[in-house]
């Protein structure tokens, strides 16, 4: 029996653009203030971008400070981050959104960031962690059914 027809089948395999899909940390030790390596935004596609930042371990009394920024050129990365992360102190996953489009003159962007220890004992700070970016699709604005004056 042959198979039914398809217009999609017909026009061969969808090409799908290439999206913002890195890491911009891969699992890491931090242990001092530091930047991580630039990522260029020439595959964004106009979506927005979320970042996830997963904390696997963390010494006790320990924070990170993480923020995100951005450069056009990757000389001046401005006066301000474009996101910063909340203070951490545990293990766990958190997610942050950001739109490229209300900064269109980035062209690049890395992570600092700040490891600190308080309290008593001559421990060194420790964190290890992940960042993550991924371009996600902008969803239109819902269209309100059966809303007529």
């Amino acid at each position: 029996m042959a198979a039914p027809y398809s217009a999609a089948a017909a026009l061969g395999p969808r090409v799908l653009p290439e999206i913002l899909d890195a890491f911009l940390l891969p699992e890491t030790e931090l242990r001092t203030k530091g930047s991580g390596s630039e990522l260029s935004m020439n595959t964004y596609t106009g979506g927005l971008l979320v970042f996830t930042l997963d904390i696997t371990r963390v010494h006790e009394r320990t924070s990170l400070d993480l923020s995100i920024w951005g450069s056009g050129d990757g000389q001046v990365w401005g006066a301000r981050p474009l996101i910063h992360f909340p203070r951490k102190y545990h293990c766990g996953e958190s997610k942050m959104q950001w739109d490229p489009a209300e900064f269109p003159f980035v062209q690049r962007i890395r992570a600092q960031w700040q490891v600190d220890r308080w309290g008593q004992g001559d421990g060194k700070p420790l964190i290890a962690l992940s960042l993550h970016v991924r371009e996600v699709a902008r969803h239109p604005a819902p269209v309100h059914a059966g809303y007529n004056r």
